[in-house]
């Protein structure tokens, strides 16, 4: 029986590593608070990235048991139960019933805060918050802001930057830092975004991601 629990005992330690270096890297960036207001999805999707609603500040140690709790069980989700500001109530797809808290784009597998409406179902949304989508996995909702921003029609034949001034214009965000730190991603190759090629929209879809506030948080059984 050492074995498995030597081997169980060094995936902790592992994965409590990594939710260290993800929250480091994070925190590096010194990203400026007023760049949590992300806009431009405006043939279908968001206009707030987080949803106008406060940072949740939680402690260093809290953050990583959220990060190595998501890691591990993720966060499937069958349905939409209720939602409301800084929560929301789903179903998993076996049929338990629990409370998420943390970042909105977090909460709803949504990374990109798209809003729900027929791109959303299109792309595989089982519900809505009241305003954005609800994707059934973190997947589905990183593919459906991948789609958007690198084939969609008021994106693809942008340039990086350009289309970060979209996404996030100077009227609601520190746009320029906002460039900077995702364009860094790629070695500051400014290309349009339909020719990055699949390892460098992943990086580019990291970089946004963190510039955004994505959070894992807090899940509770309700009943």
């Amino acid at each position: 029986m050492k074995a498995p629990v030597i081997a169980l005992g060094l995936s902790v330690v592992a994965l409590a590593g990594y939710a260290v270096w993800r929250s480091r890297s994070s925190a590096s960036m010194d990203a400026p608070q007023d760049t949590y207001a992300v806009d431009g999805l405006s043939d279908w999707g968001s206009t707030d990235a987080m949803g106008n609603e406060p940072v949740q500040e939680t402690g260093f140690l809290e953050d990583t048991m959220n990060r190595i709790s998501n890691f591990v069980s993720g966060n499937d989700i069958a349905s939409v139960v209720e939602a409301g500001p800084g929560y929301i109530v789903v179903t998993r797809p076996d049929g338990t019933t629990v409370r998420l808290k943390g970042s909105r784009n977090w909460r709803n597998n949504n990374p990109g805060n798209i809003e729900y409406g027929g791109y959303a179902i299109s792309m595989g949304a089982v519900g809505g918050d009241g305003r954005f989508a609800v994707f059934p996995t973190y997947d589905a909702g990183r593919r459906a802001k991948e789609a958007l921003i690198f084939e969609g029609r008021n994106y693809a034949g942008l340039s990086l930057s350009a289309a970060i001034n979209r996404y996030a214009p100077p009227s609601e965000n520190n746009t320029g830092w906002y460039q900077n730190t995702v364009l860094a991603s790629v070695g500051g190759v400014d290309k349009t975004m339909g020719d990055y090629s699949a390892s460098e929209r992943q990086a580019i879809m990291d970089a946004m991601e963190k510039v955004e506030g994505f959070k894992p948080g807090t899940v509770t059984a309700v009943g």
